[in-house]
């Protein structure tokens, strides 16, 4: 299971956090997802040459009492969509699923399918073995993707529903899922 480790970069008000997780791979340190806290709203430029990845959190306390969040969908440089997160709340289905061993270029991660869909056209946050793994849309250039016709189409950032199934992509994760693995979805409803 992935250690989680918090560093604050930056100064006054503003709070730039780096979640860092044990690469046991390298023996060292690595980014998981990074989550800045201060008085603004993300714009396009907060992107991946700001090191925000995609799941990555912004949370802008203009107003404390009424702080509004954010989450990176697509961290273009030059280009990032961050979508306002609504007062809906983190569901608790769709964790502790079993992986499926699998075996092809592309295979289908788990039985479990999406129980809800998630709010707003909320992103999906997953990860395997507890560390947060890369969540793609149609390009399918990620380590996964989420379908509703078995594989055939992967849906775009933040549109995926009820029922549809996560699958995986052995060449962009870089390794197999095992009957062992354990999968976690992260999503708002």
């Amino acid at each position: 299971m992935a250690r989680l480790h918090a560093k604050q970069i930056g100064q006054s008000s503003a709070v730039d956090t780096q979640l860092l997780r044990w690469d046991q791979a390298t023996l060292q340190w690595v980014p998981a997802l990074k989550m800045y806290v201060g008085a603004s709203a993300p714009t396009a430029d907060d992107d991946v040459t700001l090191d925000y990845d995609i799941g990555s959190i912004w949370i802008d306390n203009t107003v404390p009492a009424d702080p509004i969040s954010y989450i990176c969908v697509d961290n273009t440089e030059g280009y990032a969509i961050w979508k306002r997160q609504s007062d809906a709340v983190p569901t608790d289905g769709n964790k502790d699923m079993t992986a499926e061993v699998t075996d092809a270029a592309v295979h289908r991660a788990t039985a479990t399918a999406l129980a809800a869909t998630p709010s707003g056209g909320g992103f999906i946050q997953v990860a395997v073995n507890g560390k947060i793994v890369s969540v793609g849309g149609v390009a399918k250039d990620k380590d996964c993707f989420f379908t509703g016709n078995g594989g055939t189409d992967a849906r775009a950032i933040g549109a995926a529903v009820a029922g549809d199934e996560l699958y995986w992509v052995r060449a962009n994760a870089e390794y197999s899922l095992d009957a062992d693995d354990r999968i976690d979805f992260f999503y708002n409803v």
